[in-house]
């Protein structure tokens, strides 16, 4: 009965999380990505923690209040993802690929610079998708 009480409140919160899409402009195409929002305290600390899978053109959008250093971590993530740090002009100012953390301490990920925003997809989308430091994202209508 435990067991099913945290399933079904997982499902409930994931469902609340908001989502929207975004478009990568890589110089040569627009790339959409279906992402979650994320943009609250809590959520942010969550991030994709015990999750099994990503949708191919899925991620997840961190949404910060103002632009500063945002280091992030992989503890509890069992996919391999790619990060980008974008910063308040929306301009992808670092990407690195982080793989799954199996024992503490688990090490953390240090951006170039200050951002406003992180999107998490899976490992290598960034290289197929040949998105790199510099192209800028349209977050349509998210803040």
């Amino acid at each position: 009965m435990r067991q099913k009480f945290w399933i079904i409140l997982l499902i409930f919160l994931v469902g609340c999380q908001s989502q929207d899409s975004i478009t990568i402009d890589n110089f040569e195409d627009k790339i959409k990505v279906k992402v979650e929002i994320v943009d609250e305290p809590e959520e942010r600390m969550k991030g994709l923690m015990f999750r099994e899978s990503l949708g191919k053109q899925e991620g997840m959008l961190f949404i910060f209040e103002s632009e500063d250093y945002y280091p992030f971590w992989m503890k509890n993530t069992l996919i391999p993802l790619d990060m980008m740090w974008i910063s308040d002009d929306k301009t992808i100012i670092d990407i690195q690929t982080a793989v799954p953390c199996e024992e503490d301490p688990c090490p953390s990920y240090y951006p170039v610079g200050d951002s406003r925003y992180v999107l998490e997809v899976n490992a290598g989308f960034s290289e197929e998708n040949n998105i790199r430091v510099g192209n800028k994202i349209d977050l349509g209508t998210i803040n």
